[in-house]
């Protein structure tokens, strides 16, 4: 199982990255259509490209331990008590990412259902770029919900690593002088 979730953090991590380079491409297809007087509105692409961009990342950035946290509080605690923080978080986050997750999902449906479209020149269904959002909202809620049972376990959340490598690179830089 352990496989199967890496793996889908990964593969919205790449899906992302793509994401990222269909921006580049856009913006570089605009750029050339002017030079040969053709009309390519890069704009409402690379929009949607930036929204799936932007939603399908988190899940794969919190698994690496990337994320930026707010760890004052966490830092200061030992034992069970740092454990109930964890637990709580991690069972909050869980509690809100499925909230989004359900209500993007209805909007998703929502809009195909009804057959609603963008307003710009290629009037695209709203579903297609809503679909990316919903899967990277999915994502998150099942790497909150994986980071939660995995403390619950007893173990250390995998973020701890990064966090104590990070400290200790950082005590190892000298300081010239």
């Amino acid at each position: 199982m352990r496989t199967i979730l890496d793996r889908f953090y990964w593969f919205c991590g790449l899906l992302a990255c793509l994401c990222v380079l269909g921006i580049l491409g856009t913006v570089i297809l605009q750029v050339i259509s002017r030079f040969i007087r053709f009309t390519f509105d890069a704009t409402e692409l690379s929009g949607f490209f930036l929204a799936a961009a932007s939603f399908l990342g988190p899940a794969y950035t919190f698994r690496a331990g990337a994320h930026i946290r707010m760890t004052a509080l966490i830092h200061r605690a030992t034992g069970a008590r740092k454990r109930a923080i964890e637990l709580f978080c991690t069972g909050l986050s869980v509690v809100a990412m499925s909230y989004f997750t359900f209500y993007a999902a209805d909007m998703t449906l929502d809009s195909w259902i009804i057959g609603d479209k963008s307003p710009g020149l290629m009037a695209v269904p709203f579903w297609i770029p809503q679909i990316p959002m919903v899967i990277g909202l999915a994502g998150l809620t099942i790497a909150f919900a994986d980071e939660f049972v995995e403390v619950l376990r007893g173990k250390d959340p995998n973020f701890k690593d990064v966090e104590q490598l990070e400290v200790e690179q950082a005590l190892a830089v000298k300081v010239p002088g």
